[in-house]
């Protein structure tokens, strides 16, 4: 009964050394890695295998990198040549804009303008000719005027003007033919002062004006002679503008009053005034114009405007008017103009 339990004992014993020995090389041959520690549901060791090696992909070689470089150089050439024809440097014409908008509310300014005015004289009373109606015969004649002056940022400045009519116009055929010649000097030294007011460009100026008005008789109704005024005074004006939208174009507006104290001189043009002089006479004069304005596009710094517009004047006084056959009446003169200014 001894001998069963050692021969089994001896038994297993030599089961477990050869599961040992197998065990450990088996080890050797197949080392464990960390991943088999790491993971507690594997019961053999995991071997690791190297992984493939993957393919990289092909270098672009020299000569194609080249040929790209060629052909974004030849789009870079052409986006350049559309540019300038088709494409404007916009960066550039809203400085120009810019410039040009603050050239218009500050900076020295010259304007020169040219008006076609056709003078208007009150009709002879029915006792002068069995006819009635105008004793003069009106044609269109030049004028010129020109002005110069500055204004700050601010909008205050100066303007200085000088007005020129002198034109010949004959009489009605009634009075005996002949004709009957005017001449108007006209200088204006003030100050302006002008602001914006959204959509609007207001003005407001005073001073002096000096006026002359001469009228040459050369017929049987108005005798050979002259008739002048001249004198000095204050002159106002108001003047406005708008532009519309970017179109370049602006309409604008102007209405100016004038007050002359001066001598009236009389060489005998016209019946029913003395002949000499008087002295202590009032003069009220009336300028209007209204038009439209374009802007020019430059690429210098300065600014040029065209001007159009209908020009209107009125010269009162009630002792040249007042004769014997109403016919030395008040003056007017219409007519259309236009203008060059240029401002820097």
């Amino acid at each position: 009964m001894s001998t069963r339990p050692s021969a089994m004992f001896c038994l297993l014993a030599a089961v477990v050394l050869d599961v040992s020995f197998s065990s450990a090389e088996e080890f050797d041959q197949h080392p464990i890695t960390e991943l088999a520690f790491a993971s507690p549901l594997l019961t053999r060791p995991v071997v690791t295998e190297p992984l493939p090696e993957e393919s990289l992909p092909e270098q672009t070689s020299s000569d194609d990198l080249n040929t790209r470089i060629e052909s974004l150089e030849k789009q870079i050439h052409w986006l350049q040549q559309n540019q300038s024809q088709k494409c404007p440097d916009v960066l550039g014409t809203l400085n120009h804009q810019l410039h040009c908008q603050s050239v218009g509310t500050g900076g020295l300014f010259f304007e020169a303008e040219a008006s076609f005015l056709r003078p208007y004289l009150s009709g002879a009373l029915s006792s002068a000719t069995s006819t009635g109606g105008k004793w003069l015969d009106p044609s269109y004649g030049t004028a010129t005027r020109l002005k110069f002056g500055y204004v700050n940022d601010s909008g205050l400045g100066f303007r200085a003007q000088y007005f020129s009519f002198n034109h010949g116009n004959d009489l009605a055929g009634t009075f005996g033919g002949g004709s009957v010649g005017l001449k108007m000097n006209v200088v204006d030294a003030e100050v302006t002062l002008k602001n914006n007011f959204r959509n609007w460009d207001l003005g407001v100026s005073g001073g002096v004006r000096y006026g002359y008005l001469g009228i040459n008789g050369d017929g049987v109704v108005i005798f050979p002679g002259q008739l002048t005024f001249e004198g000095i005074g204050a002159t106002a004006s108001v003047d406005a503008s708008r532009k519309l939208g970017n179109s370049g174009l602006t309409l604008f507006g102007s209405l100016r009053g004038s007050f002359l104290l001066g001598e009236i001189h009389n060489g005998q043009p016209v019946r029913g005034l003395s002949y000499g002089s008087v002295e202590d006479e009032i003069a009220q004069v009336i300028d209007h114009q209204m038009g439209v304005a374009w802007l020019l596009p430059t690429n210098t710094k300065a600014q040029l405007q065209v001007k159009a517009a209908w020009e209107t004047q009125f010269w009162l006084n009630d002792t040249i008017a007042d004769d014997v056959f109403g016919i030395g009446s008040n003056l007017a003169l219409s007519g259309p103009s236009v203008a060059l200014e240029v401002r820097y």
